[in-house]
């Protein structure tokens, strides 16, 4: 059973008080509890401590009006929904009152009961859709400066770290590798092996901070790639000579199977060897006394190659080099599939965390190959191993040729080739990349946005855009009569 609206009269004139009163009890849609105040003072009191659903405030308080009092109470902090009552009909007074808060404004004596409980229930509404947008934007705004906090101090975090750790891990490096060409002189044999672990160490922490700088790099948008052409197999000799040792470490077998003929390729060497490294080690790392696989194919590429929601089409022009990492390790569950390629995410995420690692290398790498063109998948199961595989164009300068929309889909999009658009309106702009990311396979245009205000200012300009695209046939405003000279044909934009 719903509570009875609460209404508080506010009018130095009793018999006023008696004819809303009246009025009030004829409507039959709700049940009114009607309370009463005389004196000006009495009515800041009541609608500041005992707040009504809604209050009917008269313009005379004695030597005061309702515009002072509505000027006061708002001040204050009050907002319940106030309606002007007044025997007056100038309207700069209705004016004034709405602009010192008032929700609503009758004239005494010339409205009906019907209208009386529209009022009401309009300026009840209106209040609660005002608080709750009040609260709306409020949360906004504490979102966004704990967005611009959290992004300041990763950007604060990231720089002293830099600075704290390239230091002294480069000395670090530079006597380490000092000291071990004296050992192996004899000076100082029996401590070459401590030396050495220092040594790895020292390059341990650098790959660390590598990872996170490479991250942060790519998430604000400065990644650069510098593509080459060299030969490819000299690369991958390169890559099994630094981390056969590291596979071979926990009792694995490692097998290289290139395919005969793999020629060369145009990519960035060094972001290339990066990607494998990683998924070479990381095979390793989680395998032990078992078997970690590398094969290399070169074959003609299809658009599903470089996303698996595309279908097999070939790319005319465009080789596919494949390069598959198996292992016969631990697995991963389907849950940690789900989050395999996020950022800091842990295989091993338990307390014990056997494994190390910053979290970092897959979801890099993954980037890594998206910026060159290519794709990195995944399968695995549970105690049965996993296997990636990762799939570069032999040029990635040509990327540009199937970063479009599928043939498939190209009528669909009209004949400019416009992606369809997507308007992300996230928390913050790191939700926004990180879906956008998770979208990157699917050809859309993202357009990612935290702020509200500038969002739907954005999306109305974008929707401007279309519209002055629009047929010739659609009407055209009064101050552009040539308008329909300079409009192109048809609006080719897809719908959102």
């Amino acid at each position: 059973m719903h509570e009875p609206v609460d209404v508080l009269i506010v009018d130095d004139d009793e018999d006023d008080f008696i004819l809303a009163r009246e009025l009030i009890a004829d409507i039959e849609t709700s049940d009114y509890r009607v309370r009463w105040v005389q004196s000006y003072q009495d009515a800041v009191h009541a609608l500041l401590t005992a707040a009504p659903d809604v209050c009917l405030l008269d313009y005379r308080l004695e030597a005061r009006t309702g515009i002072d009092l509505l000027r006061e109470v708002r001040g204050l902090g009050c907002d319940v929904p106030i309606i002007f009552l007044t025997g007056q009909t100038e309207r700069e007074l209705d004016l004034e009152a709405m602009h010192a808060g008032a929700d609503d404004f009758l004239i005494k004596g010339s409205f009906t009961t019907r209208e009386l409980e529209r009022a009401i229930r309009y300026a009840i509404e209106r209040a609660a859709t005002g608080a709750a947008q009040r609260r709306l934007t409020e949360e906004l705004r504490l979102m966004q400066v704990q967005a611009q906090r959290s992004s300041q101090a990763k950007s604060t975090f990231l720089a002293n770290m830099s600075h704290e750790f390239r230091t002294p891990l480069n000395a670090i490096l530079g006597y380490s590798d000092m000291l071990i060409d004296q050992a192996r002189a004899g000076e100082f044999e029996q401590i070459e092996d401590d030396l050495a672990r220092i040594r790895n160490a020292g390059h341990h922490l650098l790959a660390l901070v590598t990872d996170i700088l490479d991250l942060s790099r790519i998430e604000a948008g400065r990644l650069s790639l510098a593509p080459e052409r060299y030969p490819l197999g000299e690369l991958l000799r390169e890559v099994v000579d630094a981390v056969a040792p590291l596979i071979h470490r926990n009792g694995n077998r490692f097998v290289y199977a290139p395919a005969d003929e793999l020629g060369e390729m145009v990519a960035d060497a060094t972001r290339t060897r990066q990607i494998l490294f990683n998924l070479l080690s990381n095979a390793g790392k989680f395998t032990r006394k078992g078997v970690v696989s590398l094969a290399v194919t070169r074959r003609a590429a299809r658009l599903s190659d470089f996303n698996h929601h595309a279908g097999d089409q070939p790319i005319e022009g465009v080789e596919c080099v494949e390069f598959v990492v198996a292992d016969s390790g631990i697995g991963m569950t389907p849950k940690q599939m789900e989050r395999l390629f996020e950022p800091f995410s842990q295989v091993d995420d338990t307390g014990g965390r056997r494994f190390g690692g910053s979290g970092l290398g897959l979801a890099i790498s993954r980037r890594l190959a998206r910026a060159m063109g290519g794709e990195l998948r995944a399968r695995s199961e549970i105690g049965r191993g996993s296997s990636f595989r990762l799939s570069l164009p032999s040029d990635s300068t040509a990327a540009a040729r199937w970063r479009g929309l599928t043939p498939e889909r190209q009528f669909a999009a009209g004949e400019r080739g416009q992606l369809p658009i997507v308007f992300v309106l996230g928390p913050t702009d790191a939700f926004g990349r990180q879906l956008r990311d998770q979208l990157a396979d699917v050809q859309l245009d993202i357009v990612v946005e935290a702020d509200l205000r500038r969002g739907v200012k954005r999306r109305a300009r974008s929707a401007r855009r279309c519209w002055w695209s629009s047929s010739t046939s659609a009407p055209r405003p009064p101050s552009s009569p040539s308008a329909s000279s300079r409009a192109s044909p048809a609006c080719r934009r897809p719908a959102c």
